[in-house]
C-alpha cells in the first residue's frame, strides 16, 4: 500500500462524512466554507506519509504509524466539524456575554408585500403578529449583532437578517420577529438547530420555508391559502390547525412518524388531508422532509 493511497483514502472518508452531515442539515454551508481554511492539514498528512514511506522490508512496520497519524489528523478535523455543528451548539450552551438588540424596519415606502429571509446559526426562534405599522419588529439576543439588509422593488419589500461570520465559539441566540397583520409575506429561514415557535394565525403568510438541522418546531397555521415547506435532519413538528382551515400534508422520511389524532385522514403514499377539506375557508399545503422525527397535527 502506497502513502498516496492512504492519503486519498482519508480524503475520501472526510469528504463523505462532510457530505453526509450536509445532506442531513447537521452542518451548514457557512460551516463548510469555514472548515475549508484548514485544508493545509491534508498537505501536512500527505507530507508525513511521504517522509515516512520506505521501500525496505521494514516498511510494514511503518504502516501502523501511518495509520495512527492519519487517524489523529482525522480526529482533529472531525473535532472542528463537531464544534461548528449546530448539534454541538444546540446542546452545549456556554455562558457568554449576550447583547439584546431591539429594532424595527418601518414601512416608509408603503410596501404591499414582503419577503423575509433569515440565515441564523443556532438558537430559539419566535414569530408572531403585531398591531403596529413596521414591516418587521425584532428583539434579538445574541453574542454579535446580525447583519440586517432592507431593499424595496416597487411595492415588494425584501428584508434579510443574517448572522455574522461564524466563530469558533458556540453561539446560541434568541430571535423574536413580529410582522404586521395586513402585509402578505413570504418567509424563508435557514437555521442550524432550533426550538421554534411560529404563530402564523393572524399573519397573511402565503409561503413559509424552513431549513434546519434539528430541533422542535411548533407551528400555528395561518388562516389563508398558504404553502409551508419544512426541511430538517431530525425534528419534532407540532402543527396546530384552526377550525376553518384544511391541510394537505406530504411527509417524506423513512423514520418520520405522523400522528393526525382525528385531524386528518391518510390517503396513502405518506399523504394526508383534513376531513371535509372542501368545506374549509382556506387550505394550507404542508411538505415536511426529515431524516427522522415526528409530525403531530392538532385542532386549534
Amino acid at each position: 500500500m502506497k502513502a498516496t493511497r492512504i492519503f486519498f483514502g482519508i480524503v475520501v472518508v472526510i469528504i463523505g462524512a462532510l457530505w453526509l452531515l450536509s445532506n442531513f442539515n447537521l452542518i451548514t454551508v457557512s460551516t463548510l466554507l469555514e472548515l475549508w481554511r484548514y485544508w493545509p492539514l491534508l498537505l501536512i498528512l500527505w507530507g508525513l506519509l511521504l517522509l515516512l514511506h520506505k521501500d525496505s522490508t521494514e516498511r510494514a512496520g511503518w504502516w501502523g504509524l501511518f495509520f495512527l497519524v492519519g487517524v489523529v489528523i482525522l480526529i482533529v478535523i472531525m473535532g472542528f466539524v463537531f464544534m461548528f455543528s449546530p448539534w454541538f451548539s444546540h446542546f452545549s450552551r456556554r455562558g457568554r456575554h449576550v447583547r439584546t438588540i431591539d429594532t424595527a424596519i418601518e414601512n416608509i415606502y408603503a410596501a404591499e408585500r414582503m419577503r423575509l429571509e433569515l440565515k441564523l446559526q443556532t438558537g430559539e426562534l419566535l414569530l408572531s403578529a403585531h398591531n403596529g405599522e413596521p414591516l418587521v419588529a425584532m428583539q434579538i439576543q445574541a453574542v454579535e449583532e446580525p447583519k440586517i439588509t432592507h431593499r424595496q422593488y416597487g411595492k415588494l419589500a425584501e428584508i434579510f437578517v443574517e448572522d455574522q461570520e461564524l466563530k469558533l465559539e458556540n453561539q446560541v441566540s434568541r430571535w423574536h420577529f413580529s410582522l404586521p397583520k395586513n402585509v402578505p409575506a413570504e418567509i424563508i429561514c435557514h437555521i442550524g438547530a432550533t426550538d421554534a415557535n411560529l404563530d402564523l394565525t393572524e399573519l397573511p403568510v402565503e409561503k413559509f420555508e424552513m431549513h434546519t438541522g434539528a430541533g422542535d418546531l411548533t407551528v400555528k397555521l395561518p388562516q389563508i391559502n398558504s404553502e409551508i415547506d419544512i426541511h430538517t435532519g431530525a425534528a419534532n413538528v407540532l402543527i396546530y390547525i384552526p377550525q376553518n382551515v384544511g391541510v394537505r400534508l406530504k411527509a417524506d422520511g423513512a423514520l418520520l412518524n405522523v400522528d393526525g389524532k382525528n385531524s386528518v385522514i391518510s390517503l396513502g403514499d405518506r399523504r394526508y388531508e383534513s376531513k371535509d377539506l372542501e368545506g374549509k375557508e382556506a387550505i394550507v399545503d404542508i411538505n415536511v422532509a426529515a431524516a427522522a422525527g415526528s409530525i403531530t397535527l392538532r385542532s386549534n
